[in-house]
C-alpha cells in the first residue's frame, strides 16, 4: 500500500494511479490536532457562536441540529443493523466526523472513506457519520461490467432497473422487478471469465432482503453495503441526506439563505467565476453552472420537486411584497414570508408545510457541503472531486456568512481488479511507429543490417543508387531531382521490405488491442461488488487500515 499525500498549498488532488494506493490530505498523523482545532472554531469562537441566522443564533442552532441528527442518524441505523456508540452526556460534547457519498455502488476506492472516518471516529471517541445524498439524480441506473476474455476483453453495460427517466435516488423505486431481481446474476455471469467468485455473489442476495423492507432502490444498496461494514466491525452511523433536509435547522438555514438571495447570487456567481479564471476553465458549466438571473426571478442553491412529479428542477425565487415566491417552473409554486431583517419563524414552519404536501426543498451540491461542514459535523472527509471543489464552498462561507469553514480531509484509494495485464504501452507502439517509419525512408539502412531478408542485383543497385545521391552535396539547383531521386529509391526497395513491413503492421495491431484490454482490465472505477472479498478485505481492511 501506498500513501500519497500533498505539500500544503493551492494544488489539487490527484487520482492515485497505482493499485492498492491511498491518497490522505493532509497526512493522517494531523486528523486529531484539524478535529480539535475544527471544534474550537465551530464550538467556541465568538464570531460563529454569535452569527445571527434570524431567530436564533449559530450556536443555539448547531446543538440543535447535533441532537436532531444523531437520534435520526441511529433510529435508521438501527432500523436495519447494529452499532454501538461512545457514551456521552449530550451531542455536543461527541466529535463527529462525516462523510457523503451518493446510495450507489461504488468502488473501492470510495468505500475506503468510510474505513478511514470509522477509524478516526474511533480514534477521537467519536462518531462516524455517512450522509447518504439520496438527493442526488443517479449518473446511471446500472453499471459497465467486464467480459469477454484476457487476451479480448468486453465491456457490457447492465441495466439494474428498466427505467427511462432520470428521478432523485429518494424518488427511486423499482419500476421492473424482474430486471432488479436478476441484476446480481446477470453481472456474476458476466465476470465470470475473470473473476470466478465475485463478492456480488454474496451482495445482492443482501440487496434484495432489503429491499422486502424498503422501496427506494438506493437505500436497499446502501443498507446492504453498511451491514457488511458492520460484519467487518465498522461502527458509523448513516442516514439519506433526504433526511437531514427535513430537519428543523437545515430549514433555518435554507430559509435564511432565501431571505438574503440576491446578496448570496452574486458571491456564488462571483466565486465561481475567479475559480474559472485562475484554473483557466472556458466551460461555464464547469465545476458547476452559475445561477441564472431573469427579470425579477433569481435561481436559488436548491432543487425542487413533488410527489406528482419527482422530476427535480432548479428552485427559482422573487419578492412579493414581504414574501418570497418559490416555484420549479412546472406547477409547483408557494410563498414563504422571509426577508433579510425578518424573524425566520414563519418561514421555516411554511417550508415544513411544503414538505409535508408533497414539495420538497433539496440543497445542491455546494451547499450540501457547506451546511455538513457548518452544523453536521466537526470534521468532513471528502473524495479527490469534492476535496478539489469544496474551496470554492470556503471561499462563499467567507464571503456570504463571514465565518471561516473548518479544516476538510481528502481520502480516495485505487484497487483493480486481479487481472493479469499484457503490459504493453503506448512506447511500444511508438517504436514500432519508427520502425515502420524507417522501412519507409531508410529502407536501404534495414535491407544492409538485416541478414535475413532476400536481395538481389536489382536490390543492391537501388541502394547504390540512393547512396550516391546521399553523398552528392545539396544545391538549390539539385534539390528538387536529388528529393525526387531519393524517393525514387526508396519506392523501388519497398517490395524487398515488404514482408517485415507486414510483420510490423500486424505487430502495431497486436499492441494496439493489447493497451484496449489493458485498458478495460486495468479501470480504476469498477463497482466493488465485481471483486473477490478476500481482495476488498485485504485493501480495505488490512492496508488502508494499516495506511490511516
Amino acid at each position: 500500500m501506498t500513501v500519497a499525500r500533498l505539500k500544503s498549498g493551492p494544488t489539487r488532488w490527484a487520482v492515485p494511479e497505482e493499485n492498492q494506493s491511498l491518497l490522505v490530505a493532509p497526512a493522517p498523523d494531523q486528523v486529531s490536532s484539524i478535529l480539535a482545532a475544527n471544534r474550537e472554531l465551530l464550538w467556541n469562537s465568538q464570531e460563529h457562536q454569535a452569527y445571527d441566522l434570524q431567530g436564533y443564533t449559530y450556536g443555539e442552532l448547531l446543538k440543535i441540529c447535533r441532537e436532531e441528527l444523531l437520534q435520526k442518524a441511529i433510529s435508521y441505523t438501527r432500523s436495519y443493523r447494529d452499532v454501538a456508540l461512545p457514551v456521552q452526556s449530550d451531542a455536543s460534547s461527541l466529535p463527529i466526523i462525516v462523510g457523503g457519498h451518493q446510495p450507489d455502488i461504488f468502488h473501492p476506492g470510495v468505500w475506503a472513506k468510510n474505513f478511514a472516518i470509522d477509524r478516526w471516529s474511533r480514534e477521537n471517541r467519536g462518531v462516524g457519520l455517512q450522509i447518504l445524498i439520496d438527493t442526488d439524480v443517479p449518473k446511471s441506473l446500472g453499471m459497465n461490467v467486464p467480459g469477454g476474455s484476457l487476451e479480448d476483453p468486453r465491456l457490457k453495460y447492465i441495466e439494474l432497473d428498466r427505467r427511462r427517466d432520470r428521478v432523485p435516488y429518494e424518488a427511486w423505486e423499482v419500476q421492473n422487478t424482474a430486471a432488479f431481481q436478476g441484476f446480481g446474476n446477470r453481472v456474476t455471469q458476466c465476470i465470470a471469465p475473470l473473476v470466478g467468485d465475485p463478492f456480488m455473489n454474496r451482495y445482492w442476495p443482501k440487496v434484495m432482503e432489503r429491499a422486502k423492507v424498503v422501496r427506494q432502490v438506493g437505500l436497499c444498496i446502501a443498507q446492504a453495503r453498511h451491514q457488511f461494514e458492520a460484519e467487518w466491525g465498522l461502527q458509523t452511523l448513516e442516514l439519506p441526506q433526504s433526511e437531514v433536509c427535513k430537519g428543523s435547522v437545515f430549514r433555518w438555514f435554507t430559509a435564511h439563505l432565501l431571505a438574503h438571495l440576491p446578496r448570496f447570487h452574486e458571491i456564488h456567481n462571483s466565486v465561481l467565476a475567479e475559480y474559472r479564471d485562475q484554473n483557466r476553465l472556458r466551460n461555464n458549466a464547469h465545476p458547476v453552472p452559475d445561477m441564472n438571473a431573469a427579470e425579477n426571478w433569481l435561481e436559488a442553491p436548491f432543487w425542487i420537486w413533488s410527489d406528482q412529479d419527482p422530476h427535480r428542477r432548479p428552485l427559482h425565487c422573487h419578492y412579493q411584497g414581504d414574501k418570497l415566491l418559490l416555484t420549479g417552473e412546472k406547477g409547483i409554486e408557494f410563498s414563504i414570508q422571509a426577508t433579510p431583517e425578518g424573524d425566520l419563524h414563519t418561514a421555516v414552519e411554511q417550508l415544513a408545510t411544503a414538505e409535508a404536501e408533497g414539495i420538497h426543498i433539496r440543497s445542491r451540491a455546494l451547499v450540501t457541503t457547506m451546511f455538513a461542514r457548518l452544523f453536521c459535523g466537526d470534521l468532513f472527509v471528502h473524495g479527490i472531486g469534492g476535496g478539489n471543489y469544496d474551496r470554492l464552498t470556503d471561499e462563499m462561507t467567507q464571503r456570504f456568512f463571514g465565518l471561516q469553514s473548518p479544516e476538510y480531509m481528502v481520502v480516495s484509494g485505487t484497487l483493480r481488479l486481479p487481472l493479469q495485464k499484457t503490459g504493453a504501452s503506448s512506447e511500444d507502439i511508438r517504436r514500432c511507429d519508427t520502425r515502420l517509419r524507417d522501412l519507409i525512408f531508410n529502407p536501404d539502412r534495414i535491407l544492409r543490417q538485416s541478414a535475413n531478408l532476400n536481395t538481389s542485383s536489382s536490390c543492391e543497385n537501388w541502394i547504390a543508387e540512393k547512396q550516391q545521391w546521399i553523398a552528392t552535396p545539396l544545391t538549390p539547383e539539385n534539390g528538387s531531382t536529388r528529393h525526387q531521386a531519393i524517393h525514387r529509391c526508396n519506392t523501388a526497395l519497398q517490395p524487398f521490405v515488404q514482408e517485415l513491413s507486414d510483420a510490423f503492421h500486424a505487430e502495431r495491431k497486436q499492441l494496439v488491442a493489447k493497451i484496449r484490454a489493458d485498458k478495460i482490465l486495468a479501470a480504476r472505477d469498477y463497482a466493488f461488488c465485481l471483486f473477490p472479498e478476500n481482495l476488498l478485505g485485504e485493501f480495505l481492511l488490512d492496508s488502508v487500515g494499516r495506511s490511516l
